[in-house]
């Protein structure tokens, strides 16, 4: 598949929006801009779960229960990408037809309760800014739905979600942000639900091992910077004359530089990406907590 085909069918969607503003929960398996930067680079699935087939199941009768409530008709399922920003995309769970009401259906009990309270979860606040910046509706509603038992009709509540414009600047400039770093294959910056807290025995033991020797080597970079400035004390005393003497002996020669390549006219129209090896796994240790 081509570089750009392949770009345009991982455009930044109203869930993404969740994982790169830094509103998804803990238990979700994708729940960093890192994570999400992953799965996207590796063309990877997400993988579904009972919620996520119970809300697609359910997602029908709930948009019914919003458009009976609303009294609006609603065109289920439609894909609209932003005009101006090219990254952005949105699916809508339903829009009114002259485009300028939108709607977000959870089929979740704990939305229901919330939305009863008069809250709008802040799990889902990014889905919907993002949803209203891409279709440019004016009016957006959640919807949290519980499906009925035993035939009894299901229950719902339905709350509108105010236009934050200054909440959309943020969100548009992070996830430019993102969309960039998935370009140019560059990680996004890691955040602290992308390592795993390890606390077993032989992790434990490795580490204190290496702290230790970490103390050392900082005991041997105070020596060798003791050792660097008698280097210059003898060059000093040798007036630039090769010289030897009491078990020292110091020579002069002239290496060649390095070549500084951003300087070459010939190379400044050059891709010279195209002829790099490739990437070399690479682990950087450092001290943490």
């Amino acid at each position: 598949m081509e570089k750009q085909e392949w770009l345009r069918q991982r455009k930044v969607g109203s869930s993404d929006a969740i994982v790169i503003m830094g509103c998804a929960p803990r238990d979700w398996k994708i729940n960093t801009p890192y994570k999400l930067w992953n799965q996207r680079i590796n063309d990877t699935q997400t993988e579904t779960n009972y919620a996520m087939e119970k809300g697609k199941f359910y997602e029908e009768e709930a948009v019914q229960w919003a458009e009976d409530h609303l009294g609006v008709l609603l065109e289920r399922q439609k894909s609209v990408n932003h005009t101006d920003n090219d990254f952005m995309t949105a699916t809508l769970d339903a829009v009114s037809y002259d485009g300028l009401v939108t709607v977000e259906v959870k089929v979740s009990a704990n939305v229901r309760s919330q939305l009863l309270k008069g809250v709008i979860p802040s799990t889902y606040y990014p889905q919907c800014q993002h949803q209203m910046e891409v279709q440019q509706s004016r009016t957006h509603f959640l919807v949290g739905y519980v499906p009925g038992t035993n035939g009894d009709p299901g229950e719902g509540a339905i709350l509108e979600v105010k236009r934050d414009d200054k909440y959309i600047a943020e969100m548009v400039k992070k996830e430019k942000i993102w969309w960039d770093c998935l370009k140019s294959y560059t990680p996004p910056e890691l955040t602290v639900w992308d390592y795993e807290e390890r606390e077993d025995e032989l992790w434990e033991k490795a580490a204190f091992e290496f702290l230790m020797l970490e103390k050392e080597l900082d005991q041997y970079e105070v020596i060798k910077k003791k050792r660097d400035e008698f280097r210059e004390r003898l060059i000093e005393l040798a007036n630039g004359r090769n010289s030897r003497g009491s078990g020292v002996k110091l020579t002069q020669t002239f290496p060649k530089g390095k070549v500084n390549y951003d300087v070459i006219p010939e190379l400044k129209l050059v891709d010279l990406d195209k002829y790099r090896s490739a990437p070399q796994e690479r682990w950087t240790i450092s001290k943490s907590g």
